[in-house]
């Protein structure tokens, strides 16, 4: 079949390659799929073992894996996004996978995908694929290719949130709950129990604001998964989404030095210590059963969405930051952004609150305090109020 120029231009990705050490034995694909959303284009590769073991934490053009407790950072020439057994790759122009190859060479796991153009009708940017049917002299590997069908949810206007509100709908996501307890403290105190006195005292001094409405993803001692809780926000069409935390780290030594608090917007994390804390707060995905679904279909939206907020994310994030600093007195670890998956889902402007280190023995005893507790509510809520206050005096004249 003889290619149009449009087909040619098509052609940006014929083979490429990803590395990544690897513990496990017979890793398999058991089947790609090709999705689009806007001019993105996704590979994506379920696996049929599961490789969380791996515990990744991937970026948009470039990749990191927790093995062993240490992280190695390399470049690939594609951006990639791993959850559980999901692998998505986004490439520049649309391809049909019809192949792959994967060798393991001692614990260096090469993965060689073999991909071929979509046809015409595809690389001119339709708004929904049909069943791809290929030529005739292109082989095809019996029930291992399909094009992903099924719509995505819509996605709020950014502009809704962008004019002056009579009512203001917050979401106070209490990190963890039931089976994951999150960080543990050196007593014993779990950050499922800390997050949710503090979100309770949170939701308690937002209530007897007359212009906001107190969602809480969970309310007692219950797991709630991530996909669930912004699930909820973005049901109720909620303006604000705040997730409660508390940090720790590992190791005798860092223990007795890491402390303070710090706040995160939804972006590339920075430093190797960003990136291990992001690992731990995602974890709760490997409890999900459904989370393949959302990885492919949501993740892809809600990235694109969540930057659209991002400005309005660093400044709800920086007043939270600052006003509890002022306030506690504790050190500032500064606001920071990471690739939180409960930050990666919203349609809402989104923000992560680690609100202290439970692993820090000191630190622990103070956030075990009701009082300490009651001053850190109050100032999470005063910079909640604070941006309601300046996002309504700015859009009062639109």
């Amino acid at each position: 079949m003889e290619r149009t120029p449009l087909m040619k231009r098509a052609v940006v990705l014929s083979l490429f390659f990803i590395s990544f050490f690897s513990a496990l034995q017979g890793l398999a694909v058991t089947r790609w799929a090709t999705a689009r959303e806007g001019y993105a284009f996704y590979v994506h590769m379920e696996f049929s073992q599961d490789p969380g073991l791996l515990r990744p934490y991937v970026t948009s053009g470039g990749l990191a894996l927790l093995l062993n407790e240490k992280i190695r950072p390399f470049q690939v020439s594609r951006g990639i996004t791993v959850t559980g057994r999901n692998m998505i790759l986004d490439v520049d122009s649309p391809v049909h996978v019809y192949g792959y190859k994967m060798v393991q060479k001692g614990r260096l796991l090469n993965i060689a995908l073999y991909t071929t153009p979509f046809l015409e009708q595809a690389a001119q940017l339709l708004p929904s694929f049909e069943e791809e049917k290929p030529a005739a002299e292109t082989p095809r590997p019996p029930q291992k290719e399909f094009i992903i069908r099924k719509e995505a949810p819509p996605a709020r206007d950014p502009a809704d949130h962008r004019e002056k509100k009579e009512k203001w709908v917050i979401v106070i996501d209490p990190g963890h709950g039931g089976h994951s307890s999150g960080a543990v403290g050196p007593t014993g105190y779990k950050e499922k129990d800390l997050v949710l006195d503090v979100s309770k005292e949170v939701r308690d001094i937002l209530g007897k604001d007359k212009r906001i409405s107190v969602v809480m993803t969970r309310e007692t001692d219950v797991f709630k998964g991530l996909g669930e809780r912004t699930a909820l926000a973005n049901k109720i069409k909620a303006d604000l989404f705040v997730s409660i935390h508390a940090n720790a780290v590992w190791g005798k030594a860092r223990r007795q030095v890491a402390r303070g608090v710090e706040t995160y917007f939804l972006g590339e994390a920075q430093t190797d210590e960003d990136r291990a804390l992001a690992i731990k707060e995602n974890e709760d995905i490997k409890y999900e059963s459904d989370y393949a679904d959302v990885a492919l279909l949501e993740l892809i939206l809600s990235d694109l969405t969540q930057s659209l907020y991002q400005k309005e994310s660093h400044n709800l994030a920086a007043l939270i930051q600052n006003k509890l600093i002022n306030a506690t007195k504790w050190i500032d670890r500064g606001v920071k952004q990471n690739n939180y998956y409960v930050l990666r889902l919203c349609y809402m402007p989104a923000v992560l609150v680690e609100i202290g280190f439970i692993s820090h023995p000191e630190e622990e005893q103070l956030l075990k305090g009701k009082e300490k507790q009651r001053r850190i509510a109050r100032e999470i809520a005063a910079g909640i109020q604070e941006y309601i206050r300046k996002h309504d005096a700015l859009y009062a004249q639109d």
